[in-house]
């Protein structure tokens, strides 16, 4: 995936696959676009609801066949003393799975952080 000044390059394997709607697949590259340096996209399902003028359930279940179909993986950010409640969400694309994992082994990122289901 990469980023050419105000476009997205989505990779064949993506654009194709026939598992996902037209509306994953676009939202797929909004997500990449607005990831930050750490390549997380921390924007709400509201947000991408009033972008793409959509339900937010619909964005739900595009996140939902992102994720089913290995292209992205959602973390929920736990608050609370015993780091029960969640408190927001972020969104990775596939492409930095390995890099987070290892950051949570070495704990830069810290424990705070929990797969989203």
């Amino acid at each position: 995936m990469s980023k050419i000044d105000d476009c997205i390059i989505l990779p064949p394997d993506i654009r194709f696959d026939e598992r996902l709607t037209s509306g994953a697949v676009t939202l797929y590259g909004e997500i990449v676009w607005l990831c930050d340096e750490n390549n997380r996209c921390f924007v709400p399902n509201h947000k991408f609801a009033e972008a793409f003028s959509v339900s937010e359930t619909a964005i739900k279940h595009r996140l939902s066949e992102l994720e089913k179909c290995g292209y992205i993986k959602r973390f929920r950010k736990l608050e609370g003393d015993d780091k029960t409640r969640p408190k927001g969400r972020y969104i990775v694309p596939r492409d930095n799975f390995e890099e987070l994992k290892k950051a949570y082994m070495t704990q830069e990122i810290g424990d705070d952080y929990d797969d989203y289901e």
